[in-house]
């Protein structure tokens, strides 16, 4: 496999790839650790793994309601305790008492919020950062292939932003005139890329940006799957798994006999995959230095891309799908299966190990043994989104007509 490396502004070269097949893992987990991660993304965090903070409560209540756009599904509700963010087609800002603030469009990518900032891609393909307080605009910058590309990763880190995503099939539009200017990106490629927003950066009037310095790096297969890690950025695409540092150099290229469907990344950066294989979909963990357990087999699902695992300080890991959640030990062993709805509306992992499931109309959670109890039953129709607890112990989630604000009684 071959990659294209680019520095600002136009340093291009190309490096060839060895692909090294995955070793058998032995032995148990690595122990995590804890790491330093800013920002708040869907699924819980840049890692995509649904960590979330402790549950308070053995039962909820609504603490405040408020109407969502008959005509857009909820995707995921974002929170960095001050502001509140639900995910759609149109993202929806609110004030942490549930106070409408602002709403806007964005393009086919995740949103993000970090340093005060909701940072999305818009629908012209910009990278825009919009204030928290009061929706307005901070600045837009133009990505690479930002016009072409749906992401599957923002994450920041410092002065740092990594896009991770991939092309996007031309529309007819675009074919109306092919001599249009496009950025040299071969058919079916992926990319990896870093703004970095240093001192020499400068905002000019309507908040377009100058001077970030860019690296990317391309690579010739899509779609893309990524998450990121404390130390490693996982990229995930048909054949290949590739572990990458904090400045895109490529630490290890293994050979991925699958279609990659979803990835999250743990404390101990490893990767857990689902892929679809020629025996149905399955479930891979492996570490840094190419070491794989045992993959476990999973149902069949009707969803084309399923949510991340969602995986627990302990390397446990929880996945759901078809009609099933099942619970994976760091071992690779599966530890129960549960039945849920067709179509949960996510998961999410608190510190101790509890699970939470929006299992349609009930918020439910597990415990270690897989044993269920619902702790809010909704009256506002079936949840969509994943849930998230806050750090004051609220747990926000919602449903196709309404965001729910839930605490203790």
């Amino acid at each position: 496999m071959k990659i294209q490396i680019q520095n600002s502004p136009l340093d291009v070269r190309t490096e060839n790839l060895d692909l090294r097949p995955l070793s058998r893992a032995s032995g148990s987990a690595p122990t995590a650790g804890a790491a330093a991660r800013t920002g708040y993304t869907p699924h819980g965090n840049d890692a995509q793994n649904g960590q979330t903070h402790v549950l308070r409560a053995a039962a909820l209540t609504v603490a405040w309601q408020r109407p969502m756009p008959s005509e857009l599904t909820p995707r995921f509700v974002l929170s960095d305790g001050q502001a509140i963010v639900v995910q759609a087609a149109q993202w929806q800002l609110f004030a942490a008492d549930g106070r409408p603030v602002a709403s806007g469009f964005s393009g086919p990518a995740q949103t993000m919020l970090d340093d005060g900032a909701l940072m999305f891609i818009d629908q012209n393909g910009f990278l825009a950062a919009n204030a928290l307080t009061d929706g307005k605009r901070r600045f837009i910058v133009m990505p690479l292939h930002g016009d072409a590309s749906a992401f599957s990763l923002l994450s920041k880190r410092g002065p740092d932003v990594l896009l991770a995503g991939f092309e996007l099939p031309r529309g007819d539009f675009e074919a109306l005139d092919p001599t249009a200017p496009r950025g040299p990106m071969a058919p079916g490629s992926s990319h990896l890329q870093i703004l970095s927003f240093g001192p020499q950066v400068k905002v000019r009037s309507g908040g377009l940006v100058t001077g970030v310095k860019t690296r990317n790096v391309q690579i010739p297969a899509s779609p893309l799957f990524s998450a990121r890690g404390p130390k490693v950025t996982w990229a995930a695409v048909p054949g290949a798994l590739l572990a990458v540092g904090a400045d895109l150099s490529i630490q290890a290229a293994y050979a991925l006999g699958a279609q990659p469907l979803a990835i999250s990344s743990d404390e101990s950066d490893n990767a857990h995959l689902i892929v679809s294989t020629s025996k149905g979909r399955a479930l891979l963990r492996v570490s840094a230095q190419g070491a794989a357990w045992p993959a476990v087999s999973l149902p069949p699902s009707p969803e084309r891309f399923p949510n991340p695992p969602t995986v627990a300080a302990d390397g446990r890991a929880f996945v759901a799908m078809g009609e099933s959640l099942i619970a994976v030990a760091a071992s690779g062993q599966v530890l129960w299966t549960k039945p849920v709805t067709a179509t949960p509306g996510g998961l999410a992992v608190t510190p101790d190990g509890t699970l939470l499931v929006a299992d349609g109309t009930e918020l439910a959670a597990f415990n270690a043994n897989g044993e269920r109890r619902v702790l809010f039953h909704s009256t506002y129709g079936a949840m969509v989104t994943p849930p998230i607890v806050l750090a004051s112990g609220i747990v926000l989630v919602a449903t196709k007509t309404h965001l729910l604000a839930l605490r203790a009684p």
